[in-house]
Protein backbone atom coordinates (compact mmCIF):
# COMPACT_ATOMS: atom_id res chain seq x y z
CA UNK A 1 0.00 0.00 0.00
CA UNK A 2 0.83 3.43 -0.79
CA UNK A 3 0.78 6.29 1.88
CA UNK A 4 -1.54 7.91 -0.09
CA UNK A 5 -3.70 5.00 0.43
CA UNK A 6 -3.10 4.78 4.50
CA UNK A 7 -3.72 8.49 4.60
CA UNK A 8 -6.90 7.91 3.22
CA UNK A 9 -7.90 5.38 5.43
CA UNK A 10 -6.93 7.13 8.28
CA UNK A 11 -9.15 10.26 6.95
CA UNK A 12 -11.94 7.58 6.60
CA UNK A 13 -11.15 5.91 10.07
CA UNK A 14 -11.83 9.59 11.82
CA UNK A 15 -15.00 10.32 9.82
CA UNK A 16 -16.03 7.43 11.09
CA UNK A 17 -14.61 8.16 14.63
CA UNK A 18 -17.10 11.31 14.56
CA UNK A 19 -20.15 9.69 13.51
CA UNK A 20 -19.79 7.04 16.02
CA UNK A 21 -18.75 9.82 18.77
CA UNK A 22 -22.75 11.54 17.88
CA UNK A 23 -24.17 7.91 18.10
CA UNK A 24 -22.32 7.79 22.09
CA UNK A 25 -23.44 11.12 22.17
CA UNK A 26 -27.06 10.62 21.30
CA UNK A 27 -26.93 7.44 23.78
CA UNK A 28 -25.83 9.28 26.44
CA UNK A 29 -28.55 11.67 26.17
CA UNK A 30 -31.58 9.24 25.65
CA UNK A 31 -30.29 7.54 28.83
CA UNK A 32 -29.97 10.58 30.64
CA UNK A 33 -34.29 11.24 29.53
CA UNK A 34 -35.02 7.85 30.29
CA UNK A 35 -33.17 8.08 33.60
CA UNK A 36 -35.36 10.68 34.51
CA UNK A 37 -38.49 8.88 33.03
CA UNK A 38 -37.84 6.12 35.72
CA UNK A 39 -37.14 8.44 38.49
CA UNK A 40 -40.60 10.18 37.75
CA UNK A 41 -42.17 6.65 36.77
CA UNK A 42 -40.18 3.84 38.62
CA UNK A 43 -42.58 1.22 36.58
CA UNK A 44 -40.91 -2.14 34.46
CA UNK A 45 -41.41 -0.19 31.33
CA UNK A 46 -39.16 2.48 32.09
CA UNK A 47 -36.87 0.15 34.34
CA UNK A 48 -36.06 -2.07 31.14
CA UNK A 49 -36.21 1.25 28.48
CA UNK A 50 -33.43 2.29 30.93
CA UNK A 51 -31.62 -0.71 31.36
CA UNK A 52 -31.88 -1.08 27.42
CA UNK A 53 -29.99 2.45 26.32
CA UNK A 54 -27.45 1.67 29.16
CA UNK A 55 -26.37 -1.70 27.01
CA UNK A 56 -26.96 0.49 24.22
CA UNK A 57 -24.40 3.59 25.37
CA UNK A 58 -22.09 1.14 26.43
CA UNK A 59 -21.64 -0.76 23.38
CA UNK A 60 -21.44 3.06 21.38
CA UNK A 61 -18.61 3.25 24.30
CA UNK A 62 -16.85 0.26 22.85
CA UNK A 63 -17.45 1.36 19.54
CA UNK A 64 -15.61 4.25 20.02
CA UNK A 65 -12.43 2.62 22.04
CA UNK A 66 -12.32 0.08 18.98
CA UNK A 67 -12.16 2.58 16.16
CA UNK A 68 -9.64 5.09 17.89
CA UNK A 69 -8.00 1.53 18.27
CA UNK A 70 -8.24 0.77 14.44
CA UNK A 71 -7.06 5.04 13.85
CA UNK A 72 -4.08 4.43 16.06
CA UNK A 73 -3.09 1.17 14.02
CA UNK A 74 -3.82 3.01 10.64
CA UNK A 75 -1.36 6.17 11.62
CA UNK A 76 1.71 3.74 13.07
CA UNK A 77 1.32 2.45 9.24
CA UNK A 78 1.32 5.67 8.29
CA UNK A 79 4.28 6.79 9.93
CA UNK A 80 6.18 2.88 9.53
CA UNK A 81 8.02 3.99 6.19
CA UNK A 82 9.18 7.01 7.69
CA UNK A 83 10.38 5.71 10.84
CA UNK A 84 12.26 2.71 8.80
CA UNK A 85 13.84 5.07 6.71
CA UNK A 86 15.43 7.13 10.03
CA UNK A 87 16.34 3.71 11.54
CA UNK A 88 18.02 2.44 8.17
CA UNK A 89 19.67 5.66 7.68
CA UNK A 90 21.32 5.98 11.64
CA UNK A 91 22.27 2.15 11.26
CA UNK A 92 24.24 3.13 8.32
CA UNK A 93 25.68 6.28 9.95
CA UNK A 94 26.19 3.76 13.08
CA UNK A 95 28.19 1.46 11.13
CA UNK A 96 30.48 3.62 9.81
CA UNK A 97 31.06 5.19 13.22
CA UNK A 98 32.05 1.83 14.48
CA UNK A 99 34.18 0.95 11.47
CA UNK A 100 36.18 4.21 12.33
CA UNK A 101 36.04 4.13 15.71
CA UNK A 102 37.12 0.19 15.90
CA UNK A 103 40.36 1.84 13.84
CA UNK A 104 41.07 4.89 15.75
CA UNK A 105 39.31 4.32 19.38
CA UNK A 106 42.72 3.12 20.38
CA UNK A 107 45.12 5.49 19.27
CA UNK A 108 42.56 8.71 20.20
CA UNK A 109 42.11 7.67 23.58
CA UNK A 110 45.55 7.05 24.40
CA UNK A 111 45.92 10.54 22.91
CA UNK A 112 43.72 11.95 24.84
CA UNK A 113 44.49 10.05 28.46
CA UNK A 114 48.36 11.47 27.54
CA UNK A 115 46.80 15.10 27.06
CA UNK A 116 44.74 15.09 30.00
CA UNK A 117 47.70 13.56 32.17
CA UNK A 118 49.99 16.11 30.17
CA UNK A 119 47.39 19.02 31.52
CA UNK A 120 46.86 17.70 35.16
CA UNK A 121 50.61 17.71 35.82
CA UNK A 122 51.30 21.14 34.54
CA UNK A 123 48.22 22.53 36.53
CA UNK A 124 49.57 21.16 39.29
CA UNK A 125 52.82 22.33 38.91
CA UNK A 126 51.19 25.98 38.07
CA UNK A 127 49.42 26.18 41.24
CA UNK A 128 52.08 25.71 42.99
CA UNK A 129 54.52 28.26 41.10
CA UNK A 130 51.49 30.18 41.89
CA UNK A 131 51.97 29.73 45.47
CA UNK A 132 55.63 30.71 45.53
CA UNK A 133 55.37 33.46 42.80
CA UNK A 134 58.87 35.30 42.35
CA UNK A 135 58.81 38.84 42.41
CA UNK A 136 57.17 40.53 39.50
CA UNK A 137 56.05 37.30 37.75
CA UNK A 138 52.61 37.00 36.39
CA UNK A 139 50.58 33.95 37.66
CA UNK A 140 49.53 31.16 35.54
CA UNK A 141 46.38 31.12 34.92
CA UNK A 142 44.02 27.81 33.78
CA UNK A 143 45.32 26.36 30.94
CA UNK A 144 42.72 24.80 30.05
CA UNK A 145 40.55 27.75 30.34
CA UNK A 146 42.32 30.29 28.50
CA UNK A 147 42.56 27.31 25.66
CA UNK A 148 39.13 27.12 25.02
CA UNK A 149 38.51 30.49 25.30
CA UNK A 150 41.08 30.42 21.93
CA UNK A 151 40.31 30.01 18.30
CA UNK A 152 39.52 25.99 19.56
CA UNK A 153 37.25 26.49 22.05
CA UNK A 154 35.01 23.54 23.37
CA UNK A 155 32.74 23.44 26.21
CA UNK A 156 33.47 22.01 29.89
CA UNK A 157 36.22 21.54 31.61
CA UNK A 158 37.95 18.60 29.69
CA UNK A 159 40.02 17.22 32.71
CA UNK A 160 37.40 17.09 34.89
CA UNK A 161 33.99 15.79 31.96
CA UNK A 162 36.04 14.22 29.40
CA UNK A 163 34.17 10.58 29.32
CA UNK A 164 34.63 7.99 26.11
CA UNK A 165 32.48 5.98 25.31
CA UNK A 166 33.15 2.39 25.36
CA UNK A 167 32.33 0.10 22.71
CA UNK A 168 29.67 -1.50 24.94
CA UNK A 169 26.24 -0.36 24.67
CA UNK A 170 26.21 2.02 27.90
CA UNK A 171 29.14 1.75 29.42
CA UNK A 172 31.46 4.37 29.59
CA UNK A 173 35.28 5.12 30.57
CA UNK A 174 35.89 8.24 33.22
CA UNK A 175 39.10 9.98 32.53
CA UNK A 176 41.14 10.67 34.69
CA UNK A 177 41.65 7.11 34.78
CA UNK A 178 43.09 6.82 38.21
CA UNK A 179 39.55 8.98 39.51
CA UNK A 180 37.38 5.53 38.39
CA UNK A 181 35.64 3.86 41.61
Amino acid sequence: MTGKTHASKSVKLQAELRSLEAAHQREIEALEVAQAAYSEDPSEATLAERQRLQIARDRAELNLRRKRDEIEAAIAVETDPANRALYDETARERHEVEVWLRKRYTALAAEIAEGLERLVAVELASRQANGRLPSGAEPFGDLEFEIRRGPHASSGELRWTVRLPALELGTLNHWPADEIG
